[in-house]
């Protein structure tokens, strides 16, 4: 969908991507910004050598983020519960 965002990962080989002509190869990250409204999206990818990568993408959810060592949350608050709950072991706990 044209409001997603998304990523390659490349997992092996090397190659050429979109319509800017990006070389990537093993290990590199490519960020896939959202298309234009309404219309679909792709991608062209030209195989340099072998390839295989991975595809991610999602809708924005647009709220905020706060990332503390292992959590990610929406605000400090939830971050020092999390931090609080796993020093407890009720982390995760139902």
């Amino acid at each position: 969908m044209s409001s997603y965002n998304g990523m390659i990962y490349l997992i092996e080989g090397s190659g050429v991507f979109g319509k800017n002509e990006m070389k990537a190869s093993k290990g590199q990250v490519l960020w896939l910004g959202a298309g234009k409204e309404s219309e679909e999206s792709e991608v062209d990818i030209t195989a340099i050598e072998p390839l295989r990568i991975v595809l991610y993408a999602g809708e924005p959810l647009m709220e905020p983020v706060v990332a503390r060592g292992p959590f990610v949350m929406n605000t400090e608050e939830e971050i020092d519960q999390a931090y609080l709950e796993d020093r407890q072991g009720t982390f995760l706990k139902d």
